[in-house]
């Protein structure tokens, strides 16, 4: 919407007083739109004993249509492109984005154990895992588990017949690291049979990972086992709580996500 300006009111009304000294006051209103007879251009009319009208007061635009009933002004668009995200944010990269610039990055894990990144905006990283069975080591994906900005890399590095095991690597101090964990590299269990059962989770609201294991010695009418939960720092899944359970076969664990794994990650493979 075209906005009058309050220079351009007031130069509204130094005209109407100079019409005024030079006897055009009797004149019937002009009403918007129709043509003005006889008056002379605005910009040759002057008041006695006054100075010229500055040229940014010589004319009044045309009246806008009425609005639709506000008097707010709507503020044009900016031009200016959108804010980026500053480095360290903690908001969740997408996945496959290992090392935060915003762009899928290109993963390769070979049967040796060699693990190879190459960054969407240039370099990259060879890492060699510390342990696994060739033909058991399979890359499983790249999830931002806590957050940080930085998709978390995981990878099967063990395959039995009722459990698996997953590592993970993480992108400390601009390269990728294999995280370690109790002392030894990360290792995360998954499986099991009736009786005896493990799993974990990444616990996204907590940016944790969850694990926990469970045995039964009556047949299954229950269940005792433990719940253990790691915070990422550094290079390392640092331990912050153990809760040990007891519990009914038909019993939640306590503070278990509902689900296995890390988004979206596909253990079944």
């Amino acid at each position: 919407m075209f906005r009058i300006s309050r220079t351009r009111i007031v130069g509204s009304v130094t005209l109407l007083a100079a019409l005024a000294a030079v006897g055009l006051t009797g004149c019937e209103p002009v009403t918007t739109g129709a043509p003005v007879v006889d008056a002379p251009p605005p910009a040759t009319v002057h008041a006695p004993g006054d100075s010229e009208v500055p040229p940014d007061e010589e004319t009044v635009p045309p009246v806008d249509p009425p609005s639709t009933g506000t008097d707010e002004e709507t503020e044009e668009p900016s031009a200016d492109p959108p804010p980026t995200i500053p480095d360290g944010s903690t908001s969740p990269a997408r996945d496959w984005d290992v090392d935060g610039d915003g762009g899928i990055d290109q993963l390769a894990l070979s049967s040796e154990g060699e693990l190879t990144a190459t960054y969407s905006g240039g370099g990259g990283d060879i890492v060699t895992l510390s342990y696994g069975i060739p033909e058991d080591l399979l890359l499983l994906g790249a999830v931002d588990a806590d957050a940080d900005g930085h998709a978390e890399v995981f990878a099967r590095v063990v395959q039995g017949a009722n459990a698996k095991i997953v590592t993970v690597l993480r992108y400390v101090d601009g390269h990728l690291t294999q995280v370690t964990m109790d002392g030894d590299d990360a290792s995360l269990s998954l499986g099991g049979g009736v009786a005896n059962q493990f799993s974990w989770a990444c616990d996204f609201p907590t940016g944790e990972i969850v694990q926990w294991e469970r045995h039964s010695d009556d047949d299954n009418q229950s269940f005792q086992g433990e719940v253990r939960r790691y915070r990422f720092e550094g290079s390392a899944l640092t331990l912050t709580s153990r809760t040990p359970f007891w519990l009914g076969a038909d019993e939640p664990l306590p503070g278990v996500p509902a689900t296995s794994g890390c988004g979206s990650l596909d253990l079944s493979l």
